[in-house]
């Protein structure tokens, strides 16, 4: 029984260490927490993240890098009083456009367009197109 359990923990901190570093991006945000992150089936990355620079800049930032891990473009939703989120998500369609939806509380502000979400949670989609053009939003 020993024998087992010491091969299984030398194998299972073989692999641990077997991990190797790939690649990361420091976001100059001083509170941000990444929310969803979605991969395309060309190698693109895409992702959500939250961000509160100060009481009047703060909000979701869509960011897409490409197959090779550079920044292509990063579109901000703005939050302009206290925001708190329950769900992101972000995926691509076949053709590069982007879709991002989240649950919020109070306003949210995108392109020229302000929503809010009254008493209770409301539910925002937005599109992108494969540039990171918006296209459209909706609650």
């Amino acid at each position: 029984m020993k024998k087992i359990f010491i091969l299984i923990a030398f194998s299972i901190f073989k692999i641990a260490i077997a991990q190797t570093y790939t690649w990361a991006v420091n976001n100059q945000s001083v509170s941000s927490a990444g929310m969803s992150i979605y991969r395309d089936t060309v190698g693109n990355l895409y992702q959500a993240e939250t961000y509160n620079i100060s009481p009047n800049d703060k909000g979701v930032n869509v960011v897409k890098y490409d197959a090779g891990h550079n920044l292509l473009w990063v579109k901000t939703i703005k939050a302009p009083k206290i925001l708190t989120y329950n769900q992101m998500a972000i995926a691509s369609d076949n053709v590069g456009n982007v879709y991002f939806t989240c649950t919020f509380s109070d306003s949210l502000i995108v392109g020229s367009a302000t929503y809010f979400a009254g008493a209770s949670p409301a539910m925002l989609l937005v599109k992108f197109n494969a540039q990171g053009d918006y296209q459209w939003s909706n609650t």
